[in-house]
């Protein structure tokens, strides 16, 4: 239980989607706990203490620093506020997808597909995902392999994200042809890869019951596959890849005028003499 409190203090401290990963994580936790008599469990209340002083001390450290404990969400570096400096210009809405989850919906799973398959095959993987997920779930029949619907989550959280809560994503086949906020795709990448496992289970089991000495042979093709996609992925360079290098383009001239202007400032005001 420890060691689930430390992961979800990690997340809540990496992205902002931690914290309803960490609520619907722990809140789970005390559910089983209280149907098995055990809610009063020491170890369950420490780690749940520390759970919540995680956004806490985020708060803390807002007001402290900027003044305004809510300076994340309304300061000159929110999602707001970087949003109001990136919309398009003209009659238009701010970005695509503003107050429209389902244009929201379609370029988070673009933005998905582009960072975990190459482009002649993208819609594939993610039906393939999908309904490998949910076959998988069916033929499990137990309730305990639900968990794995929760790697879906990203897809409803961003849709929203997107629509409502300041958070674009560009991508350079659909307009504005650009690259901002591509690594939100990257969250769904689990589902992807277990969703595509659940295909190769069951595509290798039919084939060993047709076949049994063909299994391996199966096998063989479906890691072959999975090779030259990720081949393809290298070859056409992935999108978060290609975002950074944007990003060090844009930030290159001012890491280069910074140094100077540091230096000056020393020679103009040395350190005192001890």
């Amino acid at each position: 239980m420890i060691w689930i409190a430390a992961g979800l203090i990690a997340a809540i401290y990496t992205r902002y989607d931690g914290w309803i990963i960490a609520l619907l994580a722990w809140s789970a936790i005390g559910i089983v706990l209280l149907k098995r008599g055990q809610l009063r469990s020491r170890t369950f209340w420490i780690a749940s203490a520390f759970v919540v002083a995680a956004p806490v001390a985020w708060f803390i450290y807002n007001a402290a620093a900027f003044g305004d404990w809510l300076e994340f969400a309304r300061g000159p570096y929110s999602a707001k506020a970087i949003e109001l400096r990136t919309q398009s210009h003209g009659a238009g809405p701010p970005h695509p997808g503003w107050h429209d989850p389902w244009v929201s919906l379609l370029f988070f799973l673009k933005a998905s597909e582009m960072d975990a398959t190459a482009v002649a095959w993208g819609n594939t993987l993610l039906a393939l995902s999908a309904f490998g997920t949910l076959g998988a779930w069916i033929v499990a029949r137990r309730r305990a392999f639900g968990w794995v619907l929760l790697l879906w989550l990203p897809v409803p959280f961003y849709a929203y994200s997107v629509a409502y809560s300041s958070v674009p994503i560009f991508l350079p086949p659909w307009w504005p042809h650009s690259w901002y906020n591509t690594r939100y795709g990257m969250e769904l990448l689990p589902a992807l890869a277990l969703g595509v496992a659940f295909i190769a289970s069951i595509v290798i089991g039919a084939v060993r019951d047709f076949k049994p000495q063909w299994g391996k042979y199966a096998a063989a093709v479906l890691f072959a596959f999975a090779a030259l996609n990720a081949w393809k992925v290298l070859r056409e360079r992935p999108l978060t890849y290609v975002e950074g290098l944007k990003n060090i383009e844009a930030h290159r001239p001012y890491q280069a005028e910074i140094p100077p202007v540091l230096r000056s400032l020393l020679v103009h005001h040395p350190e005192p003499q001890s």
